[in-house]
């Protein structure tokens, strides 16, 4: 059994807990070799590169898909190792790179390029200053951008296949398909036993929601701006990849939340966390509700939001109430647990209406995790009412006193894209590739280059223009009753028009 694995005769701080993991998605095959024609000018080396990134692409991508198989990738470092070497090609008809060389001239060292592609696979720039401009830039500028369609499952909003032409959106499922695999890695290594979870798994699972959440907000800030108006897929859509971010950070820090409580930390540290936690949960709900106002369809990831938010900000009374009776005001303690109590109450609603919405799911899942709350806030309920009832014998206050100010632990881990292939940075892909695939853009989105409609921008400029200069000569033969088209000739005057003008 690995390290990761969870154990009901470990030692250490436990907790039950419990988190969003949707569906891992699924992807059908994508024809590189078909898509992207080897451009016939290329001499006989050049036709063998340029075959040789195409097979790379496709064997990459396999690797990556069959990594997804929870199954079949023991460790986050595998799925990660092969999406890198993947994206590290696909990156070649995403960007536009100039290249470095005629791929009709290739050396010595471009063969042992094209072995590296056959054999172990592709070599990466490693400089760290090229892979900080890669990591920045999205530019989407390739003229194969568009050559090869991709089909994805969507799982994130909706469940059902989306497919495109576009290149970034296959970027992004891949990014998507990452982060959602880390969280299911999480509930894997934070499910179970009643005894809940070690610290080494814990601490593995909060780094694993933290990536998932890094992987989410790349795909929304450098993907989704190129995807305007192109990609209708809803996991490509900005408002619920942040939704997805904010769960996910939401998760990770609920396990800080839950091992501070077993460690018994300071009541205030503990509501400060929660109350945070609460935020994170609500935000992620506000998202979801924008995108199912303007696409009219609601999530269970949504409802995922709003159960957790009831969940925390229990938490946080229940705790801030210890804090007013570690103050000797067991009035106000009263009047927080007893929130609490009511907010468990909402929440145990809230829970059977995330289990109903589709896909259904038990609530045996989390039965434990429901148990550990409701014992935390009946604990402390009863702990305030009977030290105010029988010590202090303060007024319950009509108001709810606030809790104590938020305090954020869990913040997404960067994800940095990895570096060019050496055959993508050398254009090798755009060079070998690049003639032949604008056309095959050119039939999937007609007027563009490059991804960008400028043949529409050009003609809608043309014919502004030609209607200004001939404008003010229409109305000048307006003005004198000519008719500013030619009248059509009669039949007769064809005739004698014909007869004057013939050459017999």
């Amino acid at each position: 059994m690995s390290a990761d694995t969870p154990s009901a005769t470990d030692d250490g701080s436990r907790v039950s807990a419990h988190f969003w993991h949707p569906a891992l998605k699924t992807s059908t095959p994508a024809h590189f070799e078909a898509a992207l024609a080897i451009d016939n000018h290329l001499d006989k080396k050049g036709k063998e590169t340029a075959l040789a990134y195409l097979q790379a692409l496709t064997s990459s991508r396999s690797i990556f898909i069959s990594k997804l198989d929870s199954s079949a990738a023991n460790t986050d470092t595998e799925l990660d190792t092969a999406a890198s070497e993947y994206l590290s090609l696909l990156l070649g008809i995403i960007n536009d790179y100039a290249p470095a060389s005629n791929p009709a001239e290739l050396d010595h060292e471009t063969d042992s390029r094209l072995q590296a592609l056959l054999g172990s696979g592709p070599r990466r720039v490693n400089t760290s200053d090229e892979l900080a401009v890669v990591s920045q830039q999205m530019q989407g500028n390739a003229s194969t951008r568009h050559a090869v369609q991709f089909q994805w499952q969507d799982v994130l909003q909706t469940q059902g296949p989306s497919s495109t032409y576009d290149t970034v959106y296959e970027m992004a499922s891949v990014l998507i398909s990452m982060a959602v695999w880390k969280q299911k890695r999480a509930v894997y290594l934070c499910q179970g036993s009643k005894t809940g979870t070690n610290s080494e798994a814990a601490i593995k699972a909060y780094s694993l929601l933290r990536c998932a959440g890094g992987l989410y907000q790349f795909g929304k800030d450098k993907c989704t701006p190129l995807l305007a108006n192109i990609c209708h897929s809803l996991d490509c859509n900005a408002q619920v990849l942040q939704g997805h971010m904010q769960l996910a950070l939401a998760d990770a820090q609920s396990i800080t939340v839950l091992r501070a409580i077993q460690k018994g930390n300071a009541p205030s540290l503990v509501a400060s966390l929660a109350h945070d936690t609460a935020n994170m949960y609500q935000a992620a709900a506000q998202a979801f509700k924008q995108v199912a106002s303007t696409s009219g369809r609601s999530s269970k990831a949504g409802k995922y939001a709003e159960w957790k938010l009831l969940v925390f900000q229990g938490y946080m009374f229940a705790f801030t109430g210890l804090c007013h009776l570690s103050s000797h005001e067991g009035g106000k303690a009263v009047k927080c647990a007893g929130e609490s109590t009511s907010l468990c109450q909402a929440a145990a609603k809230a829970a059977a209406v995330f289990d109903r919405s589709a896909p259904a799911s038990l609530a045996g899942d989390h039965q434990y995790f429901d148990a550990a709350f409701a014992e935390s806030t009946a604990s402390v309920y009863n702990k305030a009412k009977r030290e105010n009832d029988t010590i202090f014998y303060n007024h319950i206050p009509d108001e709810l006193p606030s809790p104590p100010e938020p305090k954020k632990l869990a913040t997404p881990t960067e994800y940095q894209m990895p570096a060019p292939s050496l055959e993508v940075s050398e254009g090798i892909a755009n060079t070998c590739c690049g003639q032949d695939a604008q056309k095959a853009a050119a039939m999937q989105y007609p007027g563009s280059a490059g991804g960008q409609p400028m043949g529409m921008l050009a003609q809608l400029i043309w014919d502004v223009f030609e209607w200004l200069i001939k404008a003010p000569l229409r109305g000048l033969l307006w003005a004198s009753g000519k008719p500013w088209k030619p009248a059509k000739a009669s039949s007769a005057e064809k005739q004698h028009s014909e007869k004057t003008n013939s050459p017999v």
